[in-house]
């Protein structure tokens, strides 16, 4: 077999050996208890330390461990139950949670996950694709508001009013990430980046795209600083995955990490406390998964080897399955079973 290896500026093909030396050193699978959580589809994960969890499910339903996911309390059903959760974001004390239909429920805590509170819906025509919450109170959100098109909303008091960006993205968002409380980037289904830098007021076309992405597919962003973005994307119509970075200033788009067509869903794209970023792919014949990490800004990859166990085909799209819960750990919400990493 050919091993083209981790960065490898050609794609990987049906029977090139996946590698990796230092990404996965142990791996630990938590079952639910049958009794309780037996039926019920996991589709996301928040670590807010290496003791203290969220979990998602599809239902609605929150749920919250203190003893490392030994017990579990359900916290809040205040999602609706008849729509998945695709999308969340979390902290140590913070954690926002948004469905990803057209009128959809947004919950958050403040405190580690032991409470979750209701916030007014955001309203889109169609649906949310992606969530960002950088500082205390402002929360952004893109989708597809095909009637509207605004595509973009936000909130500076933690989700009770929702504004319109005043000068919105003109196509549907796939992805949308904040470095802070006033400088973002956001990638459209068409592969244009946007930028704002007025804490999502307005949104300015950067003229740079990097061709259609698959917004079914979990496509993410990651800003790194007010000029550079990492991308994780599908192409859209080719099945074929991609990694790269984007520099503003330059206006070029360079792939890091080329993996063809072998794995065609995303588990998003988060960058952990190190500093080392990490996203997942799933391989959509088998639902078997791999995790990436890179820890130089997105420069270079390492790729665990494929793991057993098969992600359940309805939250293969989710951006929110995987997170980070303590010092070169993750942990990756697998349909009924939490996989928890040491990537020491």
């Amino acid at each position: 077999m050919t091993n083209k290896g981790p960065g490898a500026s050609s794609e990987w093909t049906a029977g090139d050996l996946l590698r990796a030396t230092d990404l996965l050193d142990s791996m630990q699978e938590l079952r639910f208890t049958p009794s309780l959580y037996f039926g019920i589809t996991m589709t996301g994960f928040i670590g807010h330390s290496a003791t203290i969890y969220s979990l998602l499910s599809a239902d609605g339903t929150i749920y919250n461990s203190t003893d490392s996911g030994v017990t579990w309390t359900s916290k809040s059903t205040v999602a609706d139950t008849n729509s998945f959760i695709r999308i969340c974001r979390g902290t140590v004390a913070r954690g926002i949670v948004v469905e990803t239909t057209a009128t959809a429920e947004t919950v958050f805590t403040s405190d580690s996950g032991a409470t979750w509170t209701a916030a007014t819906s955001a309203s889109f025509a169609t649906q949310i694709n992606d969530v960002d919450f950088p500082v205390s109170g402002l929360i952004v959100v893109g989708g597809d508001d095909d009637v509207g098109a605004k595509h973009i909303v936000f909130s500076t008091d933690s989700g009770t009013t929702w504004t319109d960006a005043t000068t919105a993205p003109t196509t549907k968002i796939a992805a949308v990430s904040m470095l802070d409380g006033t400088t973002g980037y956001a990638i459209g289904v068409d592969g244009l980046m946007w930028k704002t830098t007025n804490a999502a007021v307005t949104w300015t076309s950067t003229t740079h795209d990097i061709g259609a992405v698959d917004e079914s597919a979990g496509s993410s962003i990651f800003t790194l600083t007010s000029t550079t973005v990492a991308i994780a994307y599908v192409i859209s119509g080719s099945a074929a995955c991609r990694i790269s970075l984007y520099d503003n200033t330059a206006g070029t788009f360079t792939t890091k990490w080329n993996m063809g067509g072998l794995y065609t869903r995303i588990f998003g794209l988060q960058k952990m406390t190190d500093g080392a970023l990490i996203t997942g792919y799933v391989h959509d014949s088998n639902g078997k998964y791999v995790i990436l990490r890179s820890t130089d800004s997105g420069v270079t990859w390492s790729m665990s080897s494929e793991q057993s166990i098969e992600i359940n085909t309805a939250i293969r799209n989710y951006k929110c399955a995987i997170g980070e819960y303590g010092s070169n750990k993750c942990a990756m919400a697998a349909t009924s079973n939490l996989v928890k990493f040491n990537m020491a």
